[in-house]
């Protein structure tokens, strides 16, 4: 993962998790997510959220909880991770299992075609909500999974599509099950803020609200003349890892991630997935 300063003012990535001022860091560790940074007692504000709208989603309503205290959440965790770049988040467990998360995991994953395609098991969004429970209820079992430690993850349908542009060429796609896909984007959705802040600015690839556009267009501009003449950037490198993803060091990745997250659920969890 590339180090360097946090995204710029006005930048997507800044938009996404919101930027605002930063307080300060408990000793060692910086500060645990159940508590304020307000002088007393601690604040149990947040908890408190989480409890109500877990108890709104247990009436089966297709869209019981109000998501809202998770993207504060990530707020939250952008601007810890953003103000202190050694900080370690040990307490992310309850927050991946939290009812809301895995909604608002499951919302976003049904927006994706992909959600129509099953995995081994043969289950397939449309399954699912013709359930009896529909998705409460299967969000229910893998919440009940997750926090009694008895989730694992299904083998991936191995599937060759072609590459584009290239006739004859395919490239290896694996395809989750949807509660596996589920289970990763919720994942995704609490370890993303921590992250995202480590990258450097001019870093697009696999970045939420970035793509090849934005790369290209950056690069324009660094190529256009300027009033102080021409641009000094006179040579463009394009390249490819072959089989990057296939060929990364699990192990290396894996140490780079314990620097930020001591959570071991989390840690197990992201091994497993």
């Amino acid at each position: 993962m590339d180090k360097g300063k946090g995204p710029e003012p006005g930048n997507p990535a800044t938009a996404s998790f919101g930027m605002t001022e930063a307080t300060g860091d408990r000793d060692g560790g910086g500060q645990s997510l159940r508590s304020s940074r307000r002088a007393g007692k601690p604040s149990t504000r947040r908890r408190e959220a989480v409890k109500t709208a877990s108890r709104q989603g247990e009436g089966g309503d297709p869209n019981p909880v109000n998501t809202g205290t998770i993207p504060d959440m990530q707020r939250k965790l952008y601007r810890w991770s953003r103000n202190n770049p050694h900080q370690v988040f040990s307490d992310l467990f309850n927050l991946v299992c939290a009812e809301e998360n895995l909604w608002m995991a499951w919302r976003q994953l049904v927006q994706n075609t992909g959600s129509r395609t099953p995995g081994i098991d043969g289950i397939h969004r449309r399954k699912i909500e013709e359930r009896p429970g529909g998705p409460a209820a299967f969000l229910q079992e893998i919440r009940e999974a997750l926090r009694s430690g008895t989730y694992t993850p299904q083998p991936v349908r191995q599937r060759l599509i072609p590459k584009p542009g290239k006739p004859g060429k395919f490239r290896p796609l694996g395809i989750p099950t949807l509660q596996d896909r589920l289970v990763q984007m919720a994942l995704k959705n609490i370890l993303e803020p921590i992250f995202e802040p480590d990258f450097y600015p001019t870093s697009y690839g696999f970045r939420r609200g970035r793509s090849t556009l934005d790369a290209l267009a950056m690069i324009r501009r660094q190529l256009d003349p300027t009033k102080m003449g021409t641009s000094r950037i006179s040579w463009i490198i394009e390249g490819d890892i072959k089989g990057c993803f296939d060929n990364i060091d699990h192990h290396l990745l894996m140490e780079r991630v314990r620097r930020r997250i001591g959570d071991k659920k989390v840690l197990r969890l992201i091994l497993a997935s």
